[in-house]
């Protein structure tokens, strides 16, 4: 019995170091990682002219509400300082009812823009790289940075930002997401911001257009799947297990109506268990719980932002996507048809699959390119061409079978210059060179990155001096911003993924201190859990050999073992 026990013991000691060593392995295994969103909207006395409506609030509901189940998600207002509005928490039906709760708090009344302190604020417990979480963070502001101390202060919270913040969130693998709104808004901050964490930058000319731009911030940060939409209809499969649909209407419109296959109308006045209707004044978000296969319809205008977002074993797999690519600039994506997360590679099914890719928007009509198969069955990459205009794109593949249906839309930007992302979600060149990015000034319109971040460009030292601070007069003050950090940019790989070849940061001797620091710290956090497996594993093997040890010794017991 005592021997048995000396087994079971080390047998035991054993089992603890792999129990204790698989969370370290399970992140190197390529599990999907989670998805940890952070939302900043801006809530500056401002806001009362360029959004007077508040179409903030139903913005915020539609964002809310099509961020998955699972995820974490939280909410800051910020102004003055910045305010938590929604705690970070697990998206689930109780989170998305507080979340329709919270938006109702979005007001314009704080005096200042401090956005430095939102941003720190917000992910103030990010401190440590996690590869198994997706962190996306998304700015809504409509001014400049503009903090209570004054013009020095905010010119140097803008340079803080750029020069040492920015490096923080690349670190951290962090993409922001921005939604400039008005044009007095510092966009060029806004863009720098996004284009050098991988994010997607948008600028909107008036409120009316947040609801649709929050969409397409959430088909950036959430990647979901979706299906095609033609002429109000499309397709469900058995595969689908929870259906969402985003229908846009005009003020003046009929009600919205959605048609079953069997021909059974839904509306939003009567509803069953399994439907969850969101109706605002611009769009309805509905959710459909085992949604029956068929063909749906929806009767309302068509509107191309229209969506049918789906949570399904059979999806579309794209590889990481460019969110900015240079004009004149070839780049690819892979892709990939997953059941269960496993690749489908039977020659019987994709036999029957039709893939597609194509890019519309401004300022160039429609295109359409070649999806073609690589040497390893299943996968596939599209090629994106050269594009000699810059704009913004909507980038649209698809999957066609006789008995699903798959689609993924993603907005890309294109323009001059362009920066990497710390996802590795950056410009790729097709033909496997190395493009460099250049800071270079230029334009700042919507859709196209301006890295030199609006140097030289005359703003208003306190952004709402002529609303809420009459007192401060007309005073005005030149920013100058650094040039955004030079990088070497991704190439593809034989496969279409884009993958970062190089990371040269050049920032001054201070942040490359902080940088330091925290790669320092974080590799003793590393040591700290390896320490910890090899301490208990030890400790239990010195318990177990001393009472092996103990039971040897007792009379009688050598002999049995010479025996063995």
């Amino acid at each position: 019995m005592p021997k048995l026990a000396y087994y079971a013991l080390r047998t035991f000691a054993i089992a603890a170091l792999l129990a204790l060593a698989t969370p370290m392995a399970a992140a190197d295994a390529g599990a999907e990682a989670a998805l940890d969103v952070r939302v900043l909207i801006d809530v500056s006395g401002s806001m009362r002219r360029n959004d007077n409506a508040n179409l903030r609030v139903p913005a915020l509901r539609l964002l809310t509400g099509l961020l998955p189940a699972g995820a974490r998600a939280g909410v800051w207002i910020f102004g003055d300082r910045a305010v938590e509005l929604l705690p970070s928490a697990r998206v689930d039906s109780a989170w998305r009812r507080a979340a329709n709760a919270a938006a109702a708090k979005v007001h314009s009344r704080d005096m200042h823009t401090d956005i430095e302190g939102a941003l720190l604020t917000a992910t103030a417990d990010w401190t440590r790289k996690n590869p198994a979480v997706r962190r996306e963070l998304i700015v809504l502001t409509d001014g400049i940075v503009d903090v209570a101390e004054g013009g020095g202060e905010s010119e140097a919270s803008r340079t803080r930002l750029l020069e040492v913040r920015l490096a923080r969130l690349r670190q951290l693998n962090v993409r922001v997401h921005t939604l400039a709104l008005s044009p007095e808004a510092d966009a060029g901050l806004m863009e720098t911001l996004s284009a050098a964490s991988g994010g997607y930058h948008e600028a909107v000319a008036h409120a009316g257009g947040i609801e649709r731009a929050f969409l397409r911030i959430f088909e950036a940060s959430a990647t979901p799947d979706s299906v095609p939409i033609v002429e109000n209809r499309f397709e469900v499969d058995v595969s689908v297990s929870e259906l969402t649909l985003v229908v846009f209407r005009a003020a003046d419109s009929s009600p919205t109506r959605i048609y079953e296959p069997g021909g059974q109308p839904l509306a939003w006045e009567r509803l069953s268990e399994d439907v969850r209707w969101d109706h605002e004044r611009g769009f309805d978000l509905i959710t459909i719980t085992r949604p029956a296969a068929g063909t749906w319809r929806i009767d309302a205008k068509p509107d191309p932002a229209n969506r049918a977002l789906i949570i399904t074993d059979l999806q579309l797999k794209v590889g990481k996507m460019p969110t900015v690519m240079p004009t004149g600039r070839p780049a690819a994506v892979s892709l990939e048809l997953t059941d269960g997360g496993r690749l489908i590679d039977s020659p019987a099914i994709l036999g029957k699959t039709t893939f597609g890719a194509g890019l519309s928007g401004r300022p160039g009509p429609s295109v359409n390119f070649k999806v073609e198969a690589t040497d390893v069955p299943g996968r596939f990459v599209a090629s994106i061409p050269a594009l000699a205009e810059a704009g913004t794109y909507e980038l649209r593949v698809t999957a066609n079978a006789p008995t699903f249906a798959r689609e993924f839309r993603r907005v890309l930007t294109v323009g001059a210059i362009a920066s990497d992302g710390a996802d590795g979600s950056d410009v790729a060149g097709a033909d496997g060179r190395d493009p460099v990015d250049q800071a270079r000034s230029g334009e700042t319109t919507s859709g196209k990155a301006n890295l030199a971040a609006g140097a030289s460009r005359g703003v208003p030292s306190a952004e709402h001096a002529d609303e809420v601070q009459p007192t401060k007069g007309d005073r005005r003050t030149t920013t100058t911003a650094p040039a955004a950090p030079a990088t070497t940019a991704a190439l593809a790989t034989d496969e279409g993924t884009l993958v970062d070849k190089t990371d040269r940061v050049t920032e001054d001797a201070r942040d490359a201190s902080t940088a330091g620091s925290a790669d320092t710290l974080a590799g003793l956090g590393g040591l700290k859990d390896i320490s910890i497996v090899v301490g208990f594993n030890l400790l239990l093997a010195g318990i177990g050999f001393g009472v092996h040890r103990r039971w040897r010794d007792r009379p009688g017991v050598a002999p049995a073992l010479e025996a063995l």
